[in-house]
């Protein structure tokens, strides 16, 4: 048996690619599940936004800094310039997914539990709508990423 050769470089990627998997998996495991609370009811529904916004801050937030570090460590280190179109577009569909995520769950959380205190049923109807459109729009931009980053198309 042979000694483990693995390069620096490797293990970015690796950490990079682990990063993404949780980051574009959870996302896309949200949205799955918010389709199925959706049909299953008010209540489940309630309970999964909830949940999101809960364990979504701390999961995606180290899943996005450790993506994005190690992303960073990848360009650095490896052959690739900043002004490369599969860089820049994964600098893009990261700052889109994290200001979603920063500035878009918890406050829309928010407003809809507000909305619930007030009994107003077609605002939390409405919010509830926009809260699962808002995930497909950006579960879809990290999948577009994930092809972006591995196919490089007009590298």
């Amino acid at each position: 048996m042979g000694t483990l050769a693995v390069t620096w470089y490797q293990w970015f990627l690796f950490f990079h690619i682990l990063a993404a998997t949780m980051w574009v998996g959870g996302g896309l495991a949200l949205t799955v599940l918010s389709l199925s609370a959706k049909r299953a009811g008010r209540e489940q529904e309630l309970i999964l936004v909830r949940l999101g916004t809960t364990i979504g801050g701390p999961f995606f937030g180290v899943a996005g800094m450790a993506l994005l570090g190690f992303g960073i460590a990848l360009v650095e280190n490896g052959n690739w310039d900043w002004s490369t179109f599969f860089v820049i577009f994964g600098l893009i569909a990261w700052a889109w997914s994290a200001a979603v995520g920063i500035f878009y769950y918890g406050p829309e959380q928010q407003r809809i539990d507000a909305a619930l205190g007030r009994g107003d049923e077609a605002t939390v109807s409405r919010l509830l709508a926009r809260f699962h459109r808002v995930g497909q729009i950006d579960s879809l931009v990290l999948v577009v990423a994930v092809f972006v980053m591995t196919a490089k198309p007009w590298l």
